[in-house]
């Protein structure tokens, strides 16, 4: 039996995996053995229930998950007879996926809240590497003046916290329904704030106040 670990980043919409660990695995062929088993190749569970994830919060398909993926294990699964890198199957699992502290650290996309003058606390909750070109993204599919009312590092880790700290106000896509709430700014700032608490991060401050106005 032989081993191959491999790493590999890939982009998925606006979503980065870095550092996706692949083992591959393949018999040795024996003499006059035409039928050996071909290989086979797991990609680490960490790296399927974010993805996983992700498709159920409509943040891609699954169908362009699929796309994505294909390519990449069948890359990972082509055989060099002559690889000199092969190593043999006592060499160790592969490596867990990085630490939530690393994650964040090595994720530069900003976590926003956006919504529209029309409906202020109908809110969206995303990451993007350029917030001011996302609104612009938005903008073009809504019919109102959207605004962005809050960002924050922590890319896609604090973006997935956020999520689920408030599924229970999900209305649709990354949209979550604040109205009932005195200042929804004030709650996804908090619970930012004990996120990125844990990783050794803070946030900047903002006003107490929910205004219609910009806050960046």
């Amino acid at each position: 039996m032989r081993v191959r670990v491999l790493t590999a980043d890939l982009s998925i919409a606006d979503h980065e995996f870095r550092d996706i660990s692949l083992t591959v695995s393949y018999p040795r062929r024996q003499h006059g053995e035409a039928d050996t088993p071909g290989s086979r190749t797991r990609i680490d569970m960490r790296t399927v229930i974010e993805m996983l994830q992700l498709v159920e919060q409509g943040a891609f398909s699954a169908t362009a998950l699929l796309a994505r993926l294909q390519p990449l294990l069948d890359e990972a699964e082509m055989v060099d007879e002559h690889d000199e890198q092969e190593v043999a199957s006592t060499v160790p699992e592969a490596p867990l996926r990085r630490t939530p502290a690393e994650l964040v650290r090595s994720d530069l996309r900003s976590v926003y809240a956006v919504s529209s003058e029309a409906e202020p606390k109908m809110i969206k909750i995303g990451v993007s590497k350029d917030v001011g070109v996302r609104r612009r993204t938005l903008q073009s599919g809504s019919g109102f003046p959207l605004v962005v009312r809050w960002t924050s590092p922590g890319g896609g880790y604090l973006e997935g916290r956020l999520h689920e700290c408030f599924a229970g106000r999900a209305v649709g896509r990354e949209w979550f329904d604040f109205r009932d709430a005195e200042n929804p700014l004030r709650e996804i700032a908090e619970a930012a704030g004990a996120v990125l608490q844990q990783v050794g991060l803070s946030i900047p401050e903002m006003d107490e106040t929910f205004t219609v106005e910009p806050t960046v």
